[in-house]
């Protein structure tokens, strides 16, 4: 994934997000969670993908985001999680939740779609 990369995949799920029937508060904060680990990818994590897509379950339609690379992994994962945790002493957004837990809790889309995956 590149920088141009980036723009690109906060206007396929902002599209993916309005497809699938989320209102203009919930596409935004999908496309915030898109842009955020898009941009990490660029910076600490080449070679990474990332890839939105639309699920449906029992209780509606939702936006599924996987963020992944090529790295060695998280060796602890409930550090990793918590506010302030950085892997770098250079982050400037040390303080913020990680993006998984921002984005935790949306509530489903009430629309049924399918869509193919977006990657990028």
């Amino acid at each position: 994934m590149a920088e141009v990369d980036v723009e690109r995949m906060r206007r396929e799920a902002r599209a993916l997000a309005t497809h699938a029937g989320f209102d203009r508060h919930g596409a935004e904060a999908i496309l915030l969670a898109v842009s955020e680990l898009a941009t990490n990818l660029v910076r600490y994590a080449p070679g990474g993908e990332l890839v939105v897509s639309i699920v449906s379950e029992a209780n509606g339609v939702g936006i599924l985001i996987q963020s992944s690379d090529p790295g060695p992994g998280i060796v602890d994962v409930e550090l990793a999680l918590r506010d302030g945790y950085s892997t770098t002493s250079r982050s400037s957004r040390a303080r913020q939740e990680p993006p998984s837990r921002r984005a935790n809790g949306f509530l489903p889309s009430r629309r049924r779609h399918s869509c193919s995956p977006v990657s990028g």
